[in-house]
């Protein structure tokens, strides 16, 4: 009779086991699916360069988002034109790094962009009040992910 019961409650340990080892598999391929379906499909960096100083210049260069020379508490915007030639919709968002995020402003993302379409997105550098004259560069990253 004790060697039933041993048997019975090894049995139960082995299902028990398996049925936590079959629950973690689930959650592990649910969260695989779900980081994979949210990569990015395509990330577009941009070069930013501006300059605070005591007077506004321009800077015509159309290889970077160059923003030329701008006074304290002064803006500038470029629009980057946005073409989606993918064969489904796009959400778009924009970040910039560390270095400039402080003066860079766009529009809160995702922006949805139909397969085809156009857009036109403004970036605007606004320089405080407060900002230290000198040259100023870092990137602006256009993240492009598959909309659901």
């Amino acid at each position: 009779m004790d060697t039933d019961k041993k048997k019975k409650r090894t049995i139960s340990k082995i299902k028990v086991f398996w049925i936590i080892i079959l629950f973690l598999s689930i959650i592990l391929a649910a969260f695989s699916f779900y980081s994979l379906s949210n990569r990015p499909v395509f990330t577009q960096e941009y070069d930013v360069i501006f300059r605070v100083g005591d007077r506004v210049g321009l800077d015509l260069r159309t290889d970077s988002l160059a923003f030329g020379m701008l006074t304290r508490e002064g803006t500038a915007t470029r629009d980057v034109l946005i073409t989606n030639t993918f064969q489904y919709d796009v959400n778009l968002n924009i970040l910039a790094d560390s270095i400039i995020s402080e003066y860079i402003e766009a529009p809160d993302g995702p922006l949805l962009i139909n397969s085809g379409q156009n857009a036109s997105v403004p970036i605007t550098v606004r320089i405080p009040f407060n900002a230290s004259y000198g040259n100023y560069s870092g990137k602006v990253y256009l993240i492009f992910y598959k909309n659901r």
